[in-house]
């Protein structure tokens, strides 16, 4: 994986937990 993987999935996790 890529760090901008790992970013937009962080904020995906973000996004759907809020």
């Amino acid at each position: 994986m890529h760090n901008h993987d790992i970013v937009l999935t962080s904020l995906i996790a973000i996004g759907m937990t809020f």
